[in-house]
């Protein structure tokens, strides 16, 4: 009787496209607000890599060999975060680039499980700190609005791909096909968050110069009740 339990247990784990486009997207969140370090980045998504490789070996093949994987990977990411601060010498950068980064690792652990189902709870904390990260961009840096915009948008669709993936893992399993679902539920909410970052610009422009603080969080808002709202 083991056997086809694991073999249930296996089919419920988020589904693989929806899990990759969230991690994707939160990194190039944190990627497109500029400042930190690129070697940094380069280096958190070689361990990235090895985090998703090391999940799978550990499920499918060797858990020893997995395990010694997904500590190199977490070793390699830990790496990075150094790097940030050993590249900048600068620590409001490193303050604002950091919490983003353990952001993108956090909800990599939600979607890219070692067992279980994966966890909705890992896919917000780590959404919400890509998010911090944007806030803290507009502080320490402040850019202009598009990249703030872009990045709080890609924050909160990376948010609902996650916790599409493991909505789809828990309904469907991971053998049902659902590609098609997938990229139509991706492809609508991209559509929506590049509706909110034109009507957050356009707003901007009829308003006064500079950054428009209080537009910026109502859009947020906004994008956090819809993207909700689109989830239930």
């Amino acid at each position: 009787m083991s056997a086809p339990s694991e073999t249930v247990s296996a089919n419920l784990r988020p589904a693989r496209l929806s899990g990759a486009l969230s991690v994707a997207v939160a990194f190039g969140a944190l990627v497109s607000l500029g400042g930190g370090s690129t070697t940094a980045f380069a280096v958190e998504a070689v361990g990235l890599a090895l985090l998703a490789v090391g999940v799978t070996v550990r499920r499918d093949r060797s858990r020893a060999a997995g395990d010694a994987l997904v500590a190199v990977a977490l070793a390699v990411v830990l790496g990075a975060l150094a790097l940030v601060w050993l590249d900048t010498r600068d620590l409001l950068v490193t303050a604002q680039t950091v919490p983003g980064m353990v952001g993108v690792l956090v909800l990599a652990l939600g979607v890219i499980p070692a067992r279980g189902r994966g966890s909705r709870r890992l896919v917000k904390v780590g959404s919400g700190l890509v998010l911090l990260s944007v806030f803290a961009t507009a502080v320490v840096l402040k850019p202009p609005l598009q990249p703030l915009l872009v990045g709080t948008v890609a924050a909160v669709l990376a948010w609902d791909l996650g916790e599409n993936a493991i909505g789809l893992g828990v309904q469907l399993g991971r053998r049902a096909e659902t590609s098609r679902v997938e990229l139509a539920h991706g492809l609508g909410s991209a559509a929506i968050g590049a509706g909110a970052v034109v009507a957050g610009k356009t707003v901007a422009g009829v308003g006064t110069p500079g950054f428009p603080l209080g537009v910026f969080a109502l859009l947020l808002i906004g994008l956090v009740l819809l993207a909700g709202a689109l989830h239930e």
